[in-house]
């Protein structure tokens, strides 16, 4: 996840201290995994060459695949939004299935409590993965909106976010159920908050303006 996702900023700000800064923390993230005993020197290699196949793919795919995806109707969106979540989860089970009734060796006790076959992140990541993939969707056809706008607007719009946000994630730990629906549903709102109910928010405060330029999509799909 380091690797791909700071790779990706790094590739965003396209400047050589920002890949060696990319660099240097996945490095560092690699060795607290070993030093603190959570991962063997095995699994950081495999995690950092992972994390740079998912890199490339993006790198090469993201545009088609962003083009593509516009050109869908909301509907399709939606449905492949849930369907890609849902594989997400489907993928975990699968690559556990083989360890059914596998226990922690005793020797792993100095890494303290541990359960390498938890479904906690992975179901986190696809709640947010399907609320980014349909909030996205869904304010590309309200007309998208400008982020920037003065220091007094921008202040309102993290205060705002960041207070609703914590209410989502208090409400995720001790209101919904608990277990990976309670989990999955919380990180799907948090993601739909983020994605398209904070934008609508401000733009209805004041707080925040309409994108400037029209969306690239096809605008007579809107109604869709």
């Amino acid at each position: 996840m380091g690797t791909a996702a700071l790779g990706r900023l790094a590739a965003a700000v396209a400047r050589p201290w920002a890949w060696w800064t990319a660099g240097v923390i996945v490095v560092l993230v690699c060795l607290s995994r070993v030093y603190l005993g959570v991962h063997f020197i095995s699994d950081v290699v495999a995690g950092v060459l992972l994390g740079l196949l998912v890199l490339v793919l993006v790198r090469r795919l993201e545009r088609p695949a962003t083009a593509w995806w516009r050109g869908q109707r909301l509907r399709v969106q939606l449905a492949a939004s849930a369907v890609l979540s849902g594989a997400m989860i489907g993928g975990a089970m699968l690559a556990n299935a083989p360890y059914a009734g596998w226990t922690v060796p005793p020797g792993w006790g100095a890494a303290g409590t541990i359960d390498p076959e938890s479904l906690d992140t992975v179901v986190s990541l696809a709640g947010v993965l399907l609320g980014t993939l349909a909030g996205a969707s869904i304010m590309y056809r309200l007309g998208w909106f400008d982020a920037g706008g003065p220091l007094g607007a921008r202040a309102g719009r993290w205060a705002i976010g960041t207070v609703v946000a914590v209410l989502i994630w208090y409400a995720e730990r001790e209101v919904l159920p608990e277990g990976p629906v309670g989990t999955y549903a919380g990180y799907a709102v948090l993601a739909l908050w983020v994605q398209v109910g904070a934008p609508v928010l401000f733009i209805r405060l004041g707080l925040m303006s309409r994108s400037a330029k029209e969306p690239r999509g096809d605008r007579a799909g809107a109604g869709h």
